[in-house]
């Protein structure tokens, strides 16, 4: 089959390398020579137009372009008078002339709005499968110029151009997927961008820059951002320059920042970009920028042309008093809004973050969620990560914890430490989404290695307690080292626990209060309670009782109920301060209001013996009840001897031997001992000797004096256990050391008759001694027996 007329001429470029404005005379000779295919008309009115549109001495570009132009106004009229198919005619045009010059004039034409013969000649030009003409279309439909706007039909074009190649049209539909799908638009980019196309290559480099429709990678960002950038495109130069000036996918360099940002110029077409490289050039607070007054002007410059960038720039100006102009937040606001209506995000999050707290607007918490709104569809992790935190305490919408961990997630697959450290928390509580311990350390691990204080100390929580992972108490201290030495007070005060009870490190006293006293400075009021018990107890400090003061009222003032309880015994007992029982009944009450057991027995203590206000045992009842049912063992036992006495309520030996029940089986001495006399006296429940042998064993095993007395006798009388003198004689003596009157008096008797020891007088005259000096009338009366014998001895021997 013989070529056709478009092969022929096709061929004539291609393997002779001629064009028609390159050597007329051979042009037209070699036509003639196809003589063999069936296209006399085309050859005829191709060299009319050629012979017309040129001249004989053509001999620049310029005069090349007015060459063409006659060639193309030539072609068109042909193409109407001789009513032939346009869309013919036109291909052999751009076949043999310039295809793209022509595109370009067309493009021109359309942009000024003569579209009535360009439109219908690019439709068929389309129709017939040129990818330039349907790219064009494509834009036409678009935008609306010489067609309706159908952005269904724009599509359509551009897919039918970027399928034969087209790189503008692959480009254009990108940015249409980019809202939409982000991995199509990645897959378009990509495909333009690998045949040279400078918006393209930009384009991808902010999808790897943002981690948009592909894994976040600032390396292969910056790859193409230079390639943009080597061929001229300002925004590319503009984002190079802002990745080494961030340390983003290359060593951060701010001289390599300034090269890039100097590269930029007014001659490119962009002045708005060029001016606020300037602006950026003037920047004071880099050390190798120069130092300048006229930065706001270029930022201001660049903002009145419609650079959203720069018009956030200089809200955030207004907003800290940066670049030499005083902090207003009005005309913060007004510039931000303005880049933020232009769609700019890191201003809908400022503007966002402006109506929260009602800097320079009157607060309103919805208005800051619709413009974090915005700012999150479009990928800005911090404002995702600000609506998660307002959907997770209902402020500006209603409370869905389920979206706040959707927003978290948002921003915490970006790679944002403090939304991944909060992601940490909704599954470590189980707040819109299961519990899920492992999870949790595992955001909270993400954060913590970049260096997020927060998370650093709460996986240091997580290894501590075993929580989500093994328990490892040196992992622990690692995590709470690295926020401790960024001065994270709760994380300083963890690691001074861990010094303080030797776990994942050496005990180590000194470094304890060391560590306390770095966050008590800070004004934690924790560790300020910590470090004054330190002073107080004299650990790893010289004891200093008004130190210990000092730091007990500190954290007192915050309200740390630990700490008030503390000071009222410093009150209460004139450690460090004048002894002041109403103040401790105040600080005692502070803390006993927060719930505080402890301060609460001591409240039960001060009402039932009227230490700084009168006496009410009904009163004391009622705080020992309070601290009872926390399971604070002396309220318990205290609770339980009101009960047994009918203080401040009925008697009631049943509820007695409960309380005594509960304070005994946390250990507490004193209820273990009222529980055995319960048992051995059948109050409260049925008459049981073993089970008072049992209860005053263990009291009396932690020295109770009370308990050792009655159990020597449970010994000496064999009741609950077998007979057995000697080791009455034991715990008699256990309790007569501690000063137990009534001890000293029965071990007296015990070497007065032999009982369980050899007899030995002398003995028992001195145990005699010691209880008759306490008062105890027995004592006094078997010593002066004693005297008695002893001289009716001696009168029998006179």
């Amino acid at each position: 089959m013989a070529d056709t007329f478009e092969v022929v001429v096709q061929k004539m470029v291609k393997e002779q390398g001629v064009t028609v404005f390159d050597d007329l005379a051979r042009f037209k000779n070699l036509l003639a020579d196809y003589t063999g295919n069936d296209f006399a008309k085309e050859r005829k009115l191709l060299v009319r137009i050629v012979e017309e549109g040129c001249t004989k001495d053509i001999a620049t570009a310029a005069d090349v372009d007015i060459a063409y132009r006659k060639a193309l106004r030539h072609l068109t009229e042909e193409a109407f008078l001789s009513k032939r198919p346009a869309a013919q005619m036109l291909r052999l045009l751009t076949l043999v002339l310039r295809e793209d010059k022509y595109f370009e004039d067309a493009e021109s034409l359309i942009d000024r709005g003569e579209t009535e013969k360009i439109v219908p000649l690019l439709i068929k030009l389309a129709n017939a499968g040129y990818a330039r003409a349907q790219n064009i279309l494509g834009d036409c439909y678009a935008n609306g110029k010489g067609v309706v706007e159908d952005q269904e039909k724009a599509v359509e074009w551009y897919l039918k151009a970027a399928e034969h190649g087209e790189a503008r049209a692959q480009n254009s539909l990108g940015t249409h997927y980019y809202i939409v799908e982000n991995e199509k638009a990645v897959y378009w980019y990509h495909k333009a961008a690998e045949q040279g196309l400078a918006d393209a290559q930009y384009n991808l480099g902010l999808c790897y820059n943002y981690g948009e429709g592909v894994l976040q990678d600032y390396k292969k960002a910056v790859d193409w951002f230079y390639k943009a950038a080597q061929q001229g495109y300002e925004m590319a130069k503009m984002s190079l320059g802002d990745c080494y000036y961030d340390g983003n996918g290359v060593p951060q360099d701010y001289k390599k920042a300034e090269e890039w940002y100097r590269k930029i110029t007014k001659e490119g077409g962009s002045d708005y970009k060029y001016y606020y490289s300037q602006g950026l050039l003037c920047c004071n607070y880099i050390d190798v920028f120069h130092e300048r007054e006229d930065e706001f002007e270029w930022y201001h410059k660049a903002a009145l042309q419609g650079y959203a960038r720069a018009q956030n720039t200089l809200g955030s100006c207004y907003e800290y008093g940066h670049a030499g102009v005083p902090k207003n937040p009005e005309k913060a606001v007004e510039w931000y809004r303005k880049a933020a209506e232009q769609g700019y995000e890191y201003a809908q999050d400022h503007l966002g973050i402006c109506y929260a707290v009602g800097n320079g607007v009157p607060q309103d918490a919805e208005k800051a969620v619709e413009w974090y709104h915005k700012a999150a569809e479009q990928g800005d992790a911090y404002a995702q990560n600000r609506l998660g935190v307002c959907y997770a305490n209902g402020k500006g919408l209603s409370r869905d914890q389920k979206k706040a961990v959707y927003w978290f997630s948002k921003a915490a697959d970006q790679g944002l430490a403090v939304a991944q450290f909060n992601l940490g928390d909704f599954y470590k509580d189980g707040l819109g989404v299961p519990k899920d311990a492992v999870k949790a350390t595992e955001w909270y691990k993400k954060a913590a290695e970049q260096g997020d204080d927060e998370a650093q100390n709460r996986l240091g929580l997580c290894y501590s307690n075993g929580d989500g992972v093994p328990q490892n108490h040196e992992k622990a201290v690692y995590w709470y080292s690295k926020a401790a030495d960024q001065g994270l007070a709760v994380a300083q005060l963890n690691l001074g626990g861990a010094y303080k009870n030797g776990r994942g490190v050496p005990k180590d006293a000194v470094k304890a209060t060391e560590w306390y006293k770095k966050a008590a400075e800070q004004g934690d009021d924790e560790a300020q309670n910590r470090l004054g018990l330190c002073y107080s107890n004299g650990d790893g400090v010289p004891q200093n009782h008004e130190k210990a003061v000092y730091w007990f009222h500190k954290a007192a003032e915050q309200g740390d109920a630990n700490a008030q309880s503390n000071l009222g015994v410093c009150y209460a007992n004139g450690k460090g301060v004048s002894r002041d029982r109403k103040k401790a009944v105040e600080w005692y009450s502070k803390a006993a209001d927060q719930g505080l057991a402890v301060a609460q027995s001591n409240l039960g203590g001060v009402y039932q013996y009227g230490l700084g206000v009168p006496k009410d045992a009904v009163k004391a009842t009622e705080w020992y009840k309070k601290a009872a049912e926390q399971g604070h063992d002396i309220a318990q036992g205290s609770l339980g001897l009101c009960y047994c006495d009918g203080e401040g309520v009925p008697q009631n030996y049943e509820k007695a031997v409960y309380w005594f029940h509960k304070a005994a089986e946390q250990g507490l001495d004193v209820a273990q001992y009222f529980l055995g006399a319960c048992y051995e006296n059948g109050e409260g429940v049925p008459k049981d000797a073993r089970k008072a042998v049992e209860w005053y064993r263990k009291a009396a095993e932690q020295e109770n004096e009370y308990a050792q007395y009655n159990l020597a006798k449970c010994y000496n009388d064999g009741n609950g256990v077998p007979q057995d003198h000697e080791r009455a004689v034991y715990w008699y003596r256990k309790a007569a050391e501690q000063g137990f009157d009534e001890a000293q008096f029965e071990l007296g008797s015990c070497y007065e008759n032999g009982n369980g020891v050899l007899q030995d007088h002398e003995k028992a005259k001195e145990w005699y001694q010691k209880a008759a000096e306490q008062g105890n009338k027995s004592a006094q009366g078997m010593l002066d027996t004693m005297k008695f014998q002893r001289r009716i001895k001696n009168w029998s021997n006179y």
